[in-house]
């Protein structure tokens, strides 16, 4: 847990130094228009943390996104795997630690990253994250005025 101790005293400073008013949450259609448009994927699910094993670059994880609905490309809906690798020791600044969204149900806008796929978009925060269901419907039309152009 020595990283935890590092993380967040160091988070608290980030915080304590970034002014609260410039810190704006909220979701504007520009924003959901952008990680439509960028995502290779877009489904509504529920992500499941899957299995975990060590290996010699870290700890591997076997996740995946049980598929509700497709939106982006329009088809069938199926299990999408996730397969992901969190790296020894820890750091404030990764962002590829997914097991807390486990059984988090949601949008998730993905990319292809070589052979796998990974977050993308869903919050201004530092790192990806699902998007509420309540934004369904715009992005469901930002991904119809994708196909237009």
């Amino acid at each position: 847990m020595i990283g935890a101790r590092i993380c967040v005293p160091a988070v608290l400073f980030l915080q304590a130094m970034t002014p609260q008013e410039t810190v704006d949450d909220r979701i504007y259609p520009a924003d959901i228009e952008a990680w439509t448009n960028g995502a290779d994927r877009v489904v509504i699910g529920t992500f499941r943390g899957g299995f975990t094993f060590p290996w010699f670059d870290g700890w591997h994880h076997l996740s995946r996104i049980e598929v509700r609905e497709n939106i982006v490309p329009a088809e069938a809906a199926k299990t999408l795997s996730l397969p992901w690798v969190s790296p020894y020791g820890t750091s404030c600044f990764v962002c590829e630690e997914w097991l807390p969204y486990d059984g988090k149900f949601g949008i998730w806008f993905l990319r292809q990253r070589g052979d796998r796929l990974a977050l993308f978009g869903g919050t201004k925060r530092w790192c990806s994250a699902p998007l509420e269901l309540g934004f369904r419907n715009a992005v469901k039309d930002a991904a119809e005025r994708r196909l237009k152009n």
